[in-house]
């Protein structure tokens, strides 16, 4: 018999902006009580391309449940 694997709640999620040349920056935006994101976003990366901010993003995904926003 298997043991049951609770699903893990999101509890971030990511957003990487390009905020000059060569300076990529990573948004954390935690999630509410009500299951909707959180007005309020902190830098949690800054890198000097998308690759590394995205580099990052895997790194921490494999420590937690992330999730990556998109400008749409």
């Amino acid at each position: 018999m298997k043991a049951f694997n609770p699903i893990k709640p999101i509890q971030c999620v990511f957003k990487i902006r390009e905020v000059a040349e060569a300076s990529w920056w990573v948004y954390r935006y935690e999630m509410g009580q009500n299951g909707t994101l959180k007005t309020a976003s902190r830098v949690v990366f800054f890198g000097k391309t998308l690759a590394a901010a995205e580099q990052w993003i895997d790194t921490v995904r494999q420590e937690s449940s992330v999730y990556l926003l998109s400008e749409n």
